[in-house]
This record gives structure tokens, sequence and C-alpha cells, in this order.
């Protein structure tokens, strides 16, 4: 936990690993577990941002990557969502390779649909939120019905989309809205010609 915003800065150097391939710089982030709130999660992206020309220059590299974002297990609220993508800004949002969010407030699809209909995405952990069913279908739909080009976005170079939402807490679990949820969801997904045997 960060007991003092003194001793966040330690915390967002600690949890902030880079490593070096084809000229890029690959930042891998874990924040899992540490109470954030809202306002943490932002000053940490404020933070990241600050940082990026010298990581650039640490190793050499004139791009950089976020390949992994993982602030599972906090207090982040939709609010809080949208204030992170809003200060990384589109281009690093949409290079996230794996987001780990499970075990927080959320609620909203908005930045789900965004990420998954434009964004890198191999790994979305969001399981444990507070997600009702038909949040869940739009942004199951997004990335079975994603395009890119004349073809699918997922799988991306053959390997599936890794997307968990299980165990909402929304109120009184109802096992048959779930089973619903998979019939809207094949008829939604069949209509517009996806092939159902696609691994996503």
């Amino acid at each position: 936990k960060i007991e003092k915003r003194a001793d966040e800065e330690q915390v967002w150097r600690e949890a902030l690993k880079v490593t070096t391939a084809a000229g890029v710089s690959h930042m891998s982030v874990t924040l899992s577990n540490r109470g954030l709130t809202n306002d943490q999660a932002a000053r940490f992206c404020t933070y990241l941002l600050d940082h990026i020309d010298d990581l650039r220059k640490h190793g050499g590299t004139k791009r950089a990557v976020l390949a992994k974002l993982d602030m599972s297990d906090n207090k982040l609220d939709d609010d809080g969502m949208e204030r992170m993508l809003a200060t990384l800004g589109e281009e690093l949002c949409n290079s996230i390779a794996v987001l780990k969010l499970h075990e927080n407030d959320l609620s909203a699809h908005g930045p789900f649909v965004r990420l998954l209909a434009s964004g890198n995405l191999s790994q979305l952990h969001l399981s444990h939120n507070k997600f009702e069913r038909f949040v869940v279908e739009e942004i199951v739909a997004t990335a079975l019905l994603a395009t890119e080009g004349d073809g699918w976005k997922y799988p991306r170079s053959g390997v599936p989309l890794w997307l968990r939402a299980e165990n909402q807490r929304c109120g009184k679990k109802r096992t048959h809205e779930w089973e619903v949820l998979s019939c809207d969801l094949a008829r939604r997904v069949a209509k517009e010609g996806r092939p159902l045997s696609t691994n996503v």
C-alpha cells in the first residue's frame, strides 16, 4: 500500500520495468494490490509520460510502448479509468498488449470497446468488477467483430485474445442472464458473418 504521497515516486520507479528489443523500449508496469485511488493512478500516468524521453535515451531507442499495465486489485472506478486513458494518450494506450484490471470497481464498457477496436491487446482481465451482463456483451462482441483490413482483428498473428470477465459484483447472481448473454452473442455474431468456431 502507498501510505504517503511522498512515497509514490519510489513505488512508481519500482513498478516500472523496461526492456529493449528491435529498437523499441517495452515498458511493463505492475501496480497490483496497492490500494490505488483514481488520483494516484492518474499521477502515475503523468509520472510515466514525464519519464518516457529518459527511458528512450537510456535504451538508445526512438520509440516506447506500454507492453503491460497491471493495476489489478485496487480502487479504480470508471472515472479513474477514463482519466488514465486521457493522460496516457491514444498512441500509448493503443500499444498496450496486456491489461490487467480485475478486482476493481469498473462498470462501463466504453474504454474497453475503444481499446479492443483500435488497440493491440492480447490479454484483457476484467473479472471481479461491477459490469452488468449487457456491458460484458458489448465488450465481448467488440472483440469478436472488430475488423482490420479485410479480416478480423482477433486473433492477432494467430494468437487468440485472452479476455476474462467472470464473477462480476453487480447485485444478485442470476445464472440465466449469462445463458442469455451466450445466446445473444451467438445471434449477433452470426448476423455479422463471424464463424462461431473461430478462436478469438
